[in-house]
């Protein structure tokens, strides 16, 4: 479902995003798994200029029939662009046993934003004028929070990674 006013800057509107897969069983194949993923983000203006976006994001991933673990290039990561920011890209829910690397069968991950259009110091030249026009200047303060965890005991919110920061965006 998607009910935000725009596809690149949403200044209002909601976003729910699930989906399922299943990899194996009656489809035959080498390993039996499936994934479950659910989102939801909402966006609203808060003051004039300023956009407050929120996301909740939540998987499951697991074996079933004859396969033990999820295959690790399947498995459910998080760090990076799109989860926990300040993490490199899937550096969190890698696990070991016995020596073994494994990978994390829960997420959750919940990002808050405020977005804004920053100072358009490139409106002075020539060129760039017209393209900042089109692909304007954004500046953004976040705060992410989540985790990866192997088994539904180990979810609690004193397990939580966080990062926070600010960027800048061209959009």
């Amino acid at each position: 479902r998607d009910s935000r006013d725009d596809l690149f800057v949403p200044t209002r509107g909601v976003l729910i995003d699930m989906s399922g897969d299943v990899y194996g069983g009656f489809l035959s194949g080498d390993e039996n798994f499936f994934k479950i993923s659910s989102s939801w983000s909402r966006f609203e203006r808060v003051w004039p200029g300023w956009i407050m976006a929120t996301r909740v994001k939540g998987t499951w991933a697991e074996a079933f029939g004859s396969s033990l673990e999820v295959p690790l290039d399947e498995a459910v990561f998080l760090g990076g662009a799109n989860t926990i920011r300040s993490f490199r890209e899937n550096e969190i829910g890698r696990f070991t046993e016995n020596g073994k690397p494994v990978a994390s069968r829960y997420t959750l991950v919940i990002n808050q934003e405020f977005r804004w259009r920053t100072l358009q110091v490139f409106n002075l030249m020539p060129f760039v004028n017209d393209l900042m026009r089109s692909f304007p200047l954004w500046q953004t303060v976040f705060i992410d929070v989540g985790n990866a965890y192997r088994t539904k005991q180990d979810i609690s919110l004193e397990s939580f990674a966080y990062a926070y920061g600010t960027g800048l965006q061209i959009m």
